[in-house]
């Protein structure tokens, strides 16, 4: 929980509806996030790749009010990948990653991190369809086929827990056609 993740404007937008916010993870900012959060606000602190998926599944919505430069915006891509109606910046790369599956909003505007989020609550976004295509959306973006030969994929570092590699050796890729 960082300044450049957007979560000080998204917590006074969720102070302007009766929707349940849950942020996961831990950092500088969680104090002052806190102290600002209303009591529909939930800190889970740091939790298992597992239970973010699990989360990620089972939101109305995920929304990821990035205010920093995303060349790779893997919560995105990760709540893509559960199906999760996604609400994020319009900029950097998080247009070109969320495509047509999100909701892409200034995320500097209050106003309009509001307005996405109440989008996807009374239903102007039809949130199963967003579902669908974040699916399709994710699919396009698989660590199979774009890694090098012999990097660990996505899932190998999300298991090993606290983000950081896994010590286990990556798989060998099968050579293709043209190489053989």
């Amino acid at each position: 929980l960082s300044p450049e993740k957007g979560l000080t404007l998204l917590i006074d937008a969720a102070r302007k509806t009766n929707v349940r916010l849950v942020s996961a993870g831990e950092g500088q900012c969680e104090k002052d996030l806190r102290a600002r959060a209303s009591e529909r606000t939930q800190f889970l602190g740091r939790i298992s790749p597992r239970s973010v998926r699990d989360w990620m599944a089972n939101a109305r919505a995920v929304v990821v009010p990035s205010q920093c430069f995303e060349n790779a915006p893997m919560t995105v891509l990760e709540a893509m990948s559960q199906g999760a109606a996604v609400n994020t910046s319009n900029t950097t790369s998080l247009p070109e990653v969320a495509g047509d599956a999100g909701i892409l909003v200034d995320t500097y505007d209050i106003g309009a991190i509001l307005n996405g989020m109440q989008a996807l609550l009374d239903g102007r976004a039809n949130r199963d369809e967003m579902r669908a295509k974040s699916l399709q959306r994710a699919a396009l973006f698989s660590s199979v086929g774009h890694r090098p030969p012999n990097a660990g994929g996505l899932q190998d570092w999300r298991g090993s827990g606290g983000g950081r590699p896994s010590s286990r050796a990556a798989p060998r890729a099968t050579p293709s056609r043209r190489s053989r």
